[in-house]
This record gives structure tokens, C-alpha cells and sequence, in this order.
């Protein structure tokens, strides 16, 4: 998860210094992000996720928990400088791998990327089959 410096808070996955907080999908250090538990984002039926205004939008009766929550457009994630994706668990496995496959079926952590950066932060458990882990010990260590 991840913690904000001020907003409002769920626990769809996002994270933004200035903005909206909860726990599972993305972080930004400017702005915004938004991911769920799932990399599928908080997109409802009315499409607000791909909105371009307002910033931030409630997510009620939601198929996964939290019912209730907040949850930032892409164009706001989009827009921070900074976009931080955290992942954890083999559940996340699909999505992740998903997210980074691009085509399609991309969910939306697939689609955020910051202005200056755009980092991604999984374990084991949850990283693609076809990316070797980085930082692990090599042979003989």
C-alpha cells in the first residue's frame, strides 16, 4: 500500500503526496494514481476513470472492497510528474502481467505512466514469468 500527505483515502490502490491514499496499486510523489487490488483500476460504468475532469471521482458499490471509495482519473494520474505501481502477492500475478503486456486487454495500471517517471514495484510472487527478478542474489552468492 501506500500513504498520502493529505486527500482523501480508500483502499483502491492509489497513493498521491497532495491527493488520494489507499493500498494495492499505484503511487505518485506529485499527483496521482489510481490502480486496484486487481490493476483494474476504479473504472465504473459511467466512465469516469477516463474523464478528463473533475480530478477525482466516488466510487460507490464497487464489485471488489472497499464498496466506497475515491478513486483519480487517468488524466490526473497521468499528469503527475511520478507514478509509482505496487504490487504484491501471487493474485496479482494476471494483472501485473497484463498491465505490462500492453494490446487490448490492458488494465488501467497499464495505462498511467508519470511526466518524468514511472516505476513499478512488485514481488516475486506477483512479477510476470517472462521478467527475471531484479536484485536477486546471482549463483554462488
Amino acid at each position: 500500500g501506500a500513504a498520502s500527505s493529505g486527500g482523501a483515502a480508500s483502499s483502491g490502490g492509489a497513493a498521491a503526496s497532495g491527493g488520494a491514499a489507499s493500498s494495492g496499486g499505484a503511487a505518485s510523489s506529485d499527483g496521482g494514481g489510481a490502480a486496484s487490488s486487481d490493476g483494474g483500476g476504479a473504472a465504473s460504468s459511467d466512465g469516469a476513470l477516463e474523464a478528463a475532469s473533475p480530478a477525482a471521482f466516488a466510487v460507490r458499490e464497487a464489485p471488489k472492497p472497499p464498496p466506497e471509495r475515491v478513486s483519480l482519473t487517468l488524466g490526473t494520474i497521468n499528469a503527475a510528474r511520478e507514478v509509482w505501481l505496487v504490487a504484491a502477492g501471487e493474485p496479482k500475478r494476471e494483472a501485473v502481467t497484463r498491465a505490462l503486456a500492453g494490446g487490448p486487454a490492458v488494465p488501467p495500471a497499464g495505462r498511467v505512466a508519470g511526466t518524468e517517471a514511472t516505476f513499478w514495484l512488485i514481488d516475486l510472487a506477483a512479477a510476470p514469468a517472462a521478467v527475471p527478478p531484479a536484485n536477486q542474489p546471482g549463483p554462488g552468492s
